[in-house]
């Protein structure tokens, strides 16, 4: 075998992380313990280096909170990885559609180069289709996440002066991006 895991989801087999990493595993934060805050935080600071994000030694998210998250340990517990979901919609003159904004992504640095990220967006993906979410949306490197179906967009943002703002999406199915600037609910993420 060539040391990765599958895991299923109704409808859908998706490639984790290679052997010596846990499969991805969700995380309501509602209940998240002390011990798993503290290892979020831990994690999410060592990802991420510049001095504004030193505000990760005290919260476990940069912005605003996300209801969801899925991570990825090693064998021994240690978290490796994380994407936190946020819900949010897309509002045009042709509807409102909803929308994950995927926050946070953080792969550490040991295990950077073997699928980490690709295997909790796909995961993250799945997750949001079963929702019946039709969009991902972030904020990062398109050369990143384009390999993952992401591509520029552009979003209005609720906060009064700004935007359009750039941005990655990728579809998640149908309907298709919207030909205009959507509004994004809520806060930035």
């Amino acid at each position: 075998t060539d040391g990765s895991m599958k895991i299923s989801l109704p409808g859908n087999v998706i490639d984790a992380p290679p052997v010596g990493l846990s499969a991805p595993e969700y995380w309501s934060d509602a209940s998240l313990t002390p011990t798993q805050d503290l290892a979020l935080r831990t994690l999410l600071r060592t990802c991420f280096t510049r001095p504004d994000h030193a505000r990760f030694e005290q919260q476990r998210y940069f912005y605003s909170p996300y209801p969801h998250r899925w991570i990825v340990r090693t064998r021994n517990g240690a978290l490796v990885g994380h994407v936190g979901i946020h819900e949010r919609l897309l509002s045009t003159t042709h509807g409102t559609y909803r929308a994950g904004g995927l926050a946070d992504v953080a792969v550490h640095p040991d295990v950077r180069g073997r699928g980490v990220m690709r295997g909790l967006l796909m995961i993250a993906h799945t997750w949001l289709r079963q929702q019946q979410v039709p969009f991902a949306v972030l904020f990062g490197e398109s050369s990143i996440y384009k390999s993952s179906g992401y591509q520029q967009v552009w979003l209005q943002l609720s906060t009064p002066g700004e935007g359009p703002y750039p941005a990655l999406a990728c579809c998640l199915g149908t309907p298709t991006w919207p030909d205009e600037v959507p509004l994004l609910s809520g806060e930035l993420f």
